[in-house]
């Protein structure tokens, strides 16, 4: 499951890059709203890397590939379905606006990996 995680959450880091270049005028001015719109995938892929509890690592996959789609819907609205000049501005605050939803998935991961890292370990 860690393999998963690790791997999915990089995934998704990279296409998001690739998307926000491809949009951008000079392509590397994407990168300045890399921070703002895959923040939060950068801090799931932190965390997919300090939790090893087998249901935390699933809870983070979720909540990569919930944000993901919420990046898409977003990208898609943004770039090709309400076309502005300005609407690029809003990737400023796709992850303010997911902030509260994957604030409660790493909570739950978090809570997952401390018990069971409480729990102590069975003897045969």
């Amino acid at each position: 499951m860690r393999r998963a995680t690790l791997t999915t959450t990089v995934a998704a880091i990279l296409i998001g890059l690739v998307l926000l270049c491809i949009e951008a005028t000079p392509a590397l001015t994407g990168l300045f709203f890399a921070p703002f719109a895959l923040g939060p995938l950068c801090i799931t892929l932190l965390l997919a890397l300090l939790f090893s509890e087998r249901r935390a690592e699933a809870i983070l996959l979720a909540s990569t590939v919930l944000y993901m789609a919420w990046f898409g819907y977003l990208y898609m609205d943004i770039f090709h379905w309400h076309p502005d000049p300005q609407s690029a501005i809003g990737l400023l605050f796709s992850g303010l606006y997911a902030l509260p939803v994957m604030l409660a998935f790493w909570a739950v991961a978090g809570r997952r990996q401390y018990i069971a890292n409480r729990q102590p370990i069975k003897r045969a």
